[in-house]
């Protein structure tokens, strides 16, 4: 490199140990130059030394491995029921084992890289304790991290601090999971009746809201969907109805399992509600993905828990002598002040119901047709009972009585 060629530079490229022919595995210092030259005349200096310090030699690649398995295990983080499924706020991570018996790990130059899709995320690599285990794993995951569904791959490449690779040729070792960011759905559109034979679109006190639907996946395994359904308190709120809303599985054998569903509700009696129902499905798959039907659909159903009342005291036509009635006589009951839901009004004396209708010209009044008091002597207790459109009764013992003398 100098003038008169009297200075000179050796070049010495390491080759990685192994291959065809086999090179030697390396490890350790350079301590020792040996250097002969030889004149334009001929004569050889000899074998000449030189003590060398600050040099180290590696040229062994380190190892990766998994116990018990070729591919480094690559799962969901932190661990759900199934940690062979990622999703939207997961972070994927790989586990392995490297080891290096010269130089040791470099676990900065050590390669992770995740893939899904046309995706890729590096991962930081964390050594655990003071072993030869390592992980790595990405920042949680996103939604568009995970557009592509199907399989996420890990791809593994250790590094020494020479530099060495863990293969001669550069290979990579994948391990999977599985990705879904895709929330159930509802299939088709929920069935919502309840009990009431005269008219399943209405609800009263103590009668049972049946609400059916099917979702596009199976139910996360021990996890039912929940079912909400809303009504509007008698002071205009309209919000969640209280009491416990029943989801069972409903699915049939050969079908996706834990797709189909009912849910079940009893009206109560109270708080008082009023107008129509309107509902939200919730439901979460097997890769945690939860899902709303939002916003909340009406399911063309009405509820009225009240029941409907009427004005105490009834009236007799003609009016009950108070000695009370001879038989045979004839006479019509008459009770006002009965609210306007009113369908049905009975009135029973004597073991016997006999039926009202409203009143022509009224609207809060009922009577009977002309009906015959008891034949026998005594006092005939007569209770009233009104039932409105949803089902919902009162029953009164007693209103009035019937005396025949």
């Amino acid at each position: 490199v100098g003038a008169g060629r009297t200075a000179w530079r050796a070049v010495y490229t390491v080759s990685a140990s192994g291959g065809t022919p086999a090179v030697p595995a390396y490890s350790g210092a350079v301590n020792r130059l040996d250097v002969t030259a030889t004149d334009a005349a001929g004569n050889s200096s000899g074998t000449i030394s030189r003590t060398l310090s600050g040099v180290t030699i590696d040229n062994t690649a380190p190892t990766l491995s998994v116990t018990g398995s070729s591919a480094p295990a690559i799962k969901s983080f932190p661990a759900g029921t199934d940690d062979t499924k990622v999703t939207a706020g997961d972070r994927a991570r790989v586990t392995f084992t490297a080891s290096d018996t010269g130089s040791g790990i470099s676990r900065s130059s050590t390669q992770v890289v995740f893939t899904v899709g046309s995706t890729t995320l590096n991962g930081a690599v964390t050594r655990i304790g003071t072993t030869n285990n390592y992980y790595a794993q990405t920042r949680s995951l996103t939604a568009s991290d995970l557009a592509f569904q199907g399989t996420m791959t890990a791809t593994v490449r250790v590094f020494d601090n020479f530099g060495n690779s863990h293969a001669v040729t550069p290979t990579t070792v994948t391990g999977s999971v599985t990705v879904d960011t895709v929330a159930p759905a509802i299939t088709g559109t929920p069935t919502i009746t309840s009990n009431y034979t005269s008219d399943s679109s209405k609800a009263g006190d103590g009668k049972r809201i049946t609400v059916e639907f099917t979702l596009s996946e199976s139910q996360k395994t021990g996890v039912n969907p929940t079912v909400t359904l809303q009504g509007v308190t008698t002071g205009g709120t309209r919000g969640n109805m209280t009491g416990t809303v029943t989801v069972t599985d409903q699915t049939a054998a050969g079908s996706t399992p834990r797709t189909r569903w009912r849910a079940v509700y009893t009206v109560p009696s109270t708080p008082a509600y009023s107008g129509a129902v309107s509902a939200s499905i919730s439901a979460r798959d097997g890769f945690d993905n939860p899902s709303t039907l939002t916003p909340t659909f009406a399911t063309g159903l009405t509820v009225d828990n009240t029941a409907p009342t009427f004005t105490p005291g009834l009236t007799f036509n003609p009016v009950q002598p108070s000695a009370g009635y001879t038989a045979p006589q004839n006479i019509t009951i008459e009770v006002t002040g009965v609210s306007s839901d009113a369908t049905s009004v009975t009135f029973t004396f004597n073991s016997t119901s006999h039926s009202a209708t409203k009143a022509a010209g009224t609207t809060d009044t009922w009577r009977t047709a002309s009906t015959a008091v008891p034949a026998s002597v005594g006092n005939y207790l007569v209770d009233v009972k009104v039932i409105d459109g949803h089902d919902n009764e009162t029953n009164t013992g007693g209103a009035a009585s019937i005396r025949v003398q």
